[in-house]
């Protein structure tokens, strides 16, 4: 977490949204490791993640805003996944480095093109 941090000082984020972010993943990294078998970010199910969404509100007690700035991170990570460390995983054709924020709760997918390119059924 500390290199994707670090990733958006360099993208000029203030300290507030940074501050933000840590700890709006280290609740969504807390809920994996209790609920999902300590799961890497990358393995996740969209069922998790709805299960989570759920947590945050039923149990947890967030607020909508609250929720989705835990969502906002989550895409955030998933975007610096896709195009920081996408190199980093051995089959690059595989959805979840080719394409890993389509699994969150982002509308569209912003490698579509190119995810259709290696293999139509990714996006």
């Amino acid at each position: 977490m500390n290199d994707f941090l670090e990733y958006l000082r360099s993208l000029k984020r203030s300290e507030g949204t940074i501050k933000g972010y840590k700890s709006d993943l280290l609740i969504v990294f807390t809920y994996v490791l209790q609920n999902c078998g300590n799961k890497s970010f990358i393995d996740l199910k969209k069922r998790e993640i709805v299960s989570l969404q759920n947590w945050l509100i039923n149990e947890n007690g967030n607020s909508p805003a609250r929720v989705r700035r835990v969502k906002a991170a989550l895409s955030s990570l998933s975007n610096y996944i896709e195009n920081i460390l996408d190199d980093e995983y051995e089959d690059s054709t595989d959805a979840r480095a080719v394409c890993p924020q389509a699994r969150f709760w982002t509308k569209s997918c912003s490698c579509r093109r190119t995810a259709a390119k290696r293999s139509p059924t990714l996006c």
